[in-house]
Parts: structure tokens; sequence; C-alpha cells
């Protein structure tokens, strides 16, 4: 049902079941136990319809307890929180990997924030592999779009974002992130290390998250940084999708007005990183993509006053590297939008 949307789940029940079936056009609810046939001709073809929808529902039912007692068994439980994230009616599927308790634990934690009170929305989550290594790439305006795409991807895979190091300098923030699969990365210095770890999670399988400019843009059009470009050179087998975030900046101003949270993941135009490429002029390409989807938007309050009417338009002509941490982004938010004498 393309461009139509449905609330769901995002736990393993199979593709497609729920509490009503689609026979021949016409709805069977199979929790009233009742059949709601419309003009069928007779009793018969309505005994004949309960049947198959009581047969499927069944065997879908077999299904969902096969595989959750497979995770069990491989020491992880299903990922069952219940949020109700407005996706695509198609993009509805089976998650293959198994995710971390702290992975679970933190996207649990974090659902009545993005998705009731942020009233998310996923677009293109059919796009995401089920599994193979996936390197998915976007904008970082706000701490929440980690927690946000984290939970937009729950239902297909488990994302290992690249995180600032500094964070790990809190004992029990550290421990939750490792326990998450997330990677440290010194930011600015040109962490190999960090690198190297991302390409060998990558070649065994995994879906790793990176923010071509680094750290939060803070009302800021930042220069992209080369790590997307070196990823994807070193494991060219790697599906590369974009995701773009909207409305996650709103999302701490409660109980002012009620945002809306969009997660976006989209192909990007020419996603392989070509011969003639710099890593650093991918990472750019594909950033101005990102942020054609999803423009420049200011986390926190004085800061969004203060550059009202004034957030610049993200251009490689305009962007800068940016000093990371907040410290002193405003000032040079301010300079990029302001006017150009001479």
């Amino acid at each position: 049902m393309p461009g139509s949307w449905c609330d769901y789940r995002t736990d393993r029940v199979p593709s497609g079941f729920g509490s009503h079936l689609e026979l021949g056009g016409r709805a069977v609810t199979l929790g009233e136990r009742s059949v709601l046939l419309g003009d069928a001709s007779s009793q018969a073809t309505k005994l004949l319809s309960w049947s198959v929808a009581r047969r499927r529902h069944r065997d879908r039912a077999r299904t969902r307890d096969a595989i959750a007692r497979r995770d069990r068994s491989a020491g992880a439980r299903t990922f069952c929180f219940v949020p109700a994230v407005q996706v695509a009616c198609g993009a509805m599927s089976d998650r293959i990997e198994s995710i971390p308790k702290a992975y679970r634990g933190v996207m649990i934690a974090s659902t009545p924030g993005v998705v009731w009170w942020g009233r998310l929305q996923v677009t293109g989550l059919e796009l995401l592999p089920l599994e193979g290594p996936l390197l998915l790439v976007g904008d970082h305006d706000s701490y929440w779009d980690t927690v946000a795409a984290g939970i937009a991807a729950a239902p297909r895979r488990q994302i290992r974002a690249l995180a600032k190091s500094s964070m790990w300098k809190n004992k029990l923030l550290g421990a939750v992130l490792t326990g998450m699969g997330q990677v440290p990365i010194e930011r600015g210095s040109g962490d190999s290390g960090a690198l190297d770890r991302a390409i060998e999670e990558l070649r065994n399988g995994a879906c790793i998250g990176i923010y071509p400019e680094g750290t939060r843009s803070l009302g800021r059009a930042l220069r992209a940084r080369s790590g997307v470009g070196y990823l994807a050179r070193a494991v060219p087998e790697a599906t590369i999708i974009g995701g773009s975030c909207n409305g996650t900046v709103a999302i701490p101003r409660f109980p002012r007005a009620r945002p809306q949270v969009r997660v976006e993941f989209f192909e990007f135009d020419r996603p392989a990183i070509a011969p003639e490429e710099s890593p650093q002029q991918y990472s750019t390409r594909l950033l101005a993509q990102i942020r054609q989807r999803a423009p420049i938007e200011v986390a926190g309050r004085k800061r969004a006053g203060a550059l009202a009417g004034r957030v610049p338009t993200w251009s490689p002509e305009l962007a800068i590297t940016g000093k990371p941490g907040g410290e002193g982004a405003l000032e040079e938010a301010l300079a990029q939008t302001a006017p150009k004498h001479g």
C-alpha cells in the first residue's frame, strides 16, 4: 500500500500478521471470532472463510513462538517493546539478528519521548537489508537523532554508531554504550583505531551508523569529514543507505508544542564511492543529499531563539569544520549568516 500508513508493533510478529486478515477483499476479525463477509451468498462460505483465517492465525502464531524460542536459546530475549510507530505498510519485516539487552533497554526507555511524545513516522524501512554489511549515513542536529534512528530501524537492524569517545568517561554511560555495541571515536584526530574496528564490524555483517559532520550541527553548516569515504572504500560490498531525521531537536522541549519526528531511510544517488573520488569528496557528496531532506535544525531553546530566521542552508561553500562540544557554536552559526560587506 504505497503512500499509506499503518500502526504496527516493532517485535517479531511475522510480516502481515495482525488482528485482521483480508480474504477476497473482506475483513476477517480473528479476536472476536466473527466473519464480516458483506454480501456473502451462503453460510457455508462464511464458515469456510473463518476456517482459513483461523488456520493462518495458528500457523503464524507457531512461527512467532519458534522465533522466540530460537532467540532464548541464543541467550537473547525477543525485542518486544510495543510503540505505535507510523510506517509504510509494506515495510514490516522480521529482524534476523539478535538484539543485546543494553540496546533493547535503551530503546524501550526512549520510546515514550520519541514514539508517543514525538509521534515518530518512518519511511523507507524496507530499504534496510535484514543481514549483511550496512553503512547508515545520517544528519546530526540532536542527541536524539541516534535514538530515533535506532527505534526506526529496530524491526530490521541494530545500529552500531560511531560515538564521541568522551562519552565513555562516565563509567556507567560507557558500560551502557559498550553493551549496545557502539564504537568510541576520537573526533577530529583521524582515529584510525575506531575506523579499523568499524571496518571489521562491517565486514562481519554489522550495521554501522555514522554522521559525516562528526558532531551536532548546533545551527552551523558543518563540513563533511572523510570517515564515511574510508569505510565505503574499505568495504565495497556494504550496502550504503541514507537516514534523515527531522523534528528531533524539539523532543526535549516538553511540554511545549508537540514535535513531529520523521525518520526517512533513502537510497543515495550513486551510493558507491568512485575510483577518482577522495574520501572527503565522497562524504561531502552524500552529506549534500542528506541535507536536502533534513535541513539544519537548532538544538537548545536559547540557541534556537538567537538563530531564529538566521539558520544557514547547508552548502559545501559555506560549510566549516566547527568546534566540537558546542563551544562557540552560536558565534560560528551567526558568523555564517552575517551580511557580507565589501
